[in-house]
């Protein structure tokens, strides 16, 4: 977010001695990350002039810096009111309002400073990180190309990576955040992102190098030790990868220890990670998954609170009562995501033969994707009711406040999706669409079953729960419990929209 203001804005202020003095000793304290001297200047100036609008403006900078973005969307809002061309703080109120989730008028506000000066690379960038969190991702590349047109800029190179790499483009990524690197070797994120994109690739190897690049420039980065675990670990190297879990020492990390010590067959050290973690961990899906597994192979008390036995909160509901109101909310529903862009097999998730959006369905909802929000916020609020009184952190804790985040998945001959969980969330689900017509057997079912990745089952015993299910129904189930799509024989393709609640 910029703080440096142009001579012109500073000069169309009241033109007094002591708040053009004001201002440039609080310009200096801010750009020197002393927030609070330079808060306490901006307020000086707007003793002697309450409607400056550089002062409301960097007011607002410091409040998003600080993470107060309502109050940061206030001071630049009001900014823009007293000076409707401020180019930096249409930016910035964009910046705000997209870690305020308005992403709709984050875009608006970058496009304005766009307009105002057509060469402003800055507020490219920060459309493209709008796009692409918006599930735009094509017009996201297209705004970091445009800004790169501009000038240069690591930053922007290693975006552009992050889009390429979520369009499934993982080559063209490799090659951005090795741009980003060319600009700026010391670039550590760069280093942890192009090991991630060369973990797609299958380039474990040289995945490897790029982790221990990024920790070599700094040693104590969660992410790249956590990054570099995962790749030891899917090389077999599960002592090495031990080590690194144990320096990242997150909640993710501590799941995939978890792992690597079942693989080891340390069940001893794993049940004390579970057992001296358990508060800490009490809300981590993964950990809770793994430890519902491990559980029941191991014969052990289950010792995390979250949901003992998944298994016993699936439910299976409709969104309509006829079949004809079924088949007009579908029908809508498929007209209005024809158009919505899709991935073939993305990286990093469980979709095999298909497609799959990216984004989030749900962040604007419009038309019958709004009536469908509807629909699964009330089957949400049923299902609580149905279960609260079974107890559990699940329950127990249930949050008051969330978010929905939806996603498109269409299957063909031989589709379907790998035994997942969906560690983000809350509550999960899944509505379908469009089916195969019912073959023998299981094909084109869900299973639900206590999962493990691909951790070894010591017991012939296996717990499973089938559903086969039909056009129009609603299905949820905790976001811990693994689950996959039993894969068709079938010509015929098979749609449906996943989702997931989350805690806001």
């Amino acid at each position: 977010m910029s703080k440096d203001e142009s001579k012109e804005n500073q000069e169309s202020v009241s033109g007094q001695r002591t708040v053009e003095q004001a201002l440039d000793l609080a310009l200096q304290e801010h750009n020197a990350g002393r927030l609070a001297e330079a808060q306490d200047l901006y307020q000086t100036v707007l003793e002697d002039e309450p409607d400056h609008p550089v002062a409301l403006h960097l007011l607002g900078v410091i409040a998003h810096q600080t993470g107060k973005n309502e109050v940061a969307e206030d001071f630049i809002a009001r900014a823009i009111s007293l000076n409707p061309d401020y180019t930096e703080a249409h930016n910035n109120l964009g910046i705000v309002l997209q870690k305020l989730g308005k992403l709709e008028d984050a875009a608006l506000c970058c496009r304005k400073a766009i307009a105002l000066n057509p060469e402003y690379g800055e507020a490219y960038n920060n459309l493209g990180i709008v796009l692409q969190e918006m599930g735009r991702l094509e017009e996201a590349a297209s705004s970091y190309e445009k800004a790169l047109s501009i000038g240069p800029d690591p930053e922007v190179h290693a975006n552009l990576g992050s889009a390429y790499q979520e369009l499934g483009q993982l080559d063209a990524a490799v090659a951005s955040f090795k741009n980003a690197l060319a600009l700026h070797p010391e670039f550590i994120e760069a280093h942890n992102y192009l090991g991630n994109a060369l973990e797609e690739l299958g380039q474990l190897d040289n995945a490897v190098i790029s982790y221990r690049e990024a920790i070599a420039l700094k040693p104590d980065f969660p992410g790249a030790h956590y990054n570099l675990g995962s790749s030891l670990q899917k090389m077999g190297e599960y002592e090495s990868a031990v080590y690194n879990y144990q320096e990242a020492d997150t909640g993710d990390a501590r799941a995939k220890l978890l792992e690597c010590l079942y693989h080891l067959e340390k069940y001893e050290d794993l049940k004390d990670v579970l057992e001296n973690h358990a508060e800490a961990d009490k809300d981590n899906l993964l950990v809770a998954a793994i430890s519902v597994f491990t559980s029941h192979q191991l014969d052990h008390e289950n010792p995390h609170p979250f949901c003992k036995n998944p298994l016993d909160f699936v439910r299976v509901g409709k969104i309509a009562d006829r079949p004809e109101e079924i088949d007009g909310l579908i029908d809508g529903v498929l007209e209005d995501l024809e158009d919505v862009y899709a991935v073939w097999e993305p990286p990093s998730v469980s979709t095999i033969e298909g497609y799959q959006t990216p984004g989030n369905l749900f962040a604007n909802p419009q038309g019958n994707v709004a009536k469908l929000n509807t629909i699964i916020k009330r089957e949400i609020a049923a299902y609580h009711s149905e279960f609260k009184s079974k107890g559990g952190l699940f329950m127990e804790q249930w949050p008051s406040e969330h978010r929905l985040r939806g996603w498109m998945v269409r299957l063909f001959k031989g589709g379907h999706q790998t035994g997942h969980i969906h560690p983000g969330g809350w509550i999960s689900g899944v509505i379908y669409l469009k089916l195969p017509k019912p073959s023998d057997g299981e094909e084109g079912c869900i299973e639900f079953n206590l999962g493990g990745y691909s951790l070894p089952r010591l017991k012939e015993q296996w717990l499973t729960k089938v559903h086969r299910p039909q056009k129009g129904q609603i299905v949820l189930f905790p976001s811990s419990l693994f689950h996959r799509t039993i894969p068709t024989t079938t010509d015929e393709e098979r749609i449906a929209i996943s989702f997931d609640l989350y805690p806001a």
